[in-house]
């Protein structure tokens, strides 16, 4: 303690201020530190808050495209959500797993007829794991048979999309020469806004 106090006192006389003064300029030198880093650091925290707040909204994107196109996987928003999956989740086993599995069924080809039920079942059930492991890693806790079954699509878009893809298949056959156009003659009848067509061996008068 004797030697504590000199070494205070010495202190003392070689500043020229007592110890009360000292602990003042302490306190003032801490705080004019406190006022100048103390922003440049609260700057930093909130970049990183809002970055982690950026990745979690991009990965919540992807979740919500999958889920709102659930039934409707042949949408361009379902497979772009799904195409981001390995850059928004990466390296989350709990995603990239299902996801891998998912993919690779995907790329299989088409089996027989008579075995494409359990094909496609299978699929459904892949899907769905990848659902189920995307909401786990945002922090949702989906029930498989929920995530299946709660979902809805009306037939009338499926049967348009069928439609439009069917049509599509058409005309680019056609238009590649690989299939013909069909051309039949029509009986003009009496009540036809049009002029008859010429009688073969006519003469123009």
């Amino acid at each position: 303690m004797n030697n504590v106090a000199a070494t205070v006192n010495d202190t003392t006389l070689i500043l020229g201020m007592s110890p009360f003064e000292i602990i003042y300029i302490g306190f003032l030198i801490l705080t004019i530190i406190a006022i100048f880093f103390g922003p440049i650091k609260a700057v930093k925290i909130t970049r990183k808050m809002d970055k982690e707040r950026d990745i979690r909204e991009r990965k919540l994107e992807v979740f919500r495209s999958l889920m709102k196109t659930r039934r409707i996987r042949l949408s361009s928003e379902h497979v772009t959500a799904l195409n981001l999956i390995e850059l928004e989740f990466y390296k989350k086993t709990l995603v990239t797993k299902p996801y891998r599995e998912y993919i690779k069924h995907l790329s299989s080809p088409l089996p027989a007829s008579d075995q494409q039920e359990h094909y496609f079942t299978e699929r459904d059930d892949l899907f769905v794991n990848l659902l189920q492991g995307l909401g786990e890693e945002l922090g949702y806790n989906f029930d498989k048979k929920d995530l299946d079954r709660l979902s809805y699509t009306p037939v009338g878009w499926e049967q348009d999309e069928s439609t439009q893809k069917k049509n599509a298949r058409l005309l680019s056959e056609l238009l590649e020469g690989k299939r013909p156009l069909p051309i039949t003659s029509m009986q003009v009848t009496n009540n036809s806004p049009f002029p008859p067509p010429p009688e073969i061996g006519e003469k123009n008068k």
